[in-house]
């Protein structure tokens, strides 16, 4: 017999095996966020029009960012930043167990001059 052959039996009893005994199987998916929720929401960024939208109401909306950036003397650039974290898993019970994690993150840049916003730019990574 070869070794083909062999390999091919033996799946087939772990297969017979953990079919009869009643195998259990379990799936898990969490997701987390950390920082500021609401720059995930293009409708609420969509809000802010340079020219007119105040650093008042985008702290009012975002909060307090992440980072703030002195450009000049009259200038600064917020950064707000949220990460969504998504982790699944499966298991069978005492043969496997795999788990997989995939990160998001997206980072909303705002310019502000004179307390009025000048410009607004996005980053989006994933991993």
């Amino acid at each position: 017999m070869g070794d083909a052959t062999r390999w091919g039996r033996r799946l087939i009893l772990l297969a017979a095996a953990t079919g009869l005994s009643g195998c259990l199987i379990a799936s898990n998916s969490t997701t987390s966020f950390q920082g500021t929720r609401a720059i995930l929401d293009e409708r609420t960024i969509e809000q802010i029009e340079p020219g007119e939208t105040t650093e008042a109401w985008v702290r009012s909306v975002f909060g307090d960012p992440a980072s703030c950036e002195q450009v000049d003397e009259d200038t600064r650039i917020l950064e707000y930043r949220c990460v969504k974290e998504r982790r699944d898993g499966v298991t069978v019970f005492l043969l496997l167990a795999a788990n997989n994690t995939r990160e998001f993150e997206k980072r909303l840049f705002i310019e502000v001059a004179d307390g009025v916003v000048t410009k607004t730019w996005q980053t989006n990574t994933q991993t």
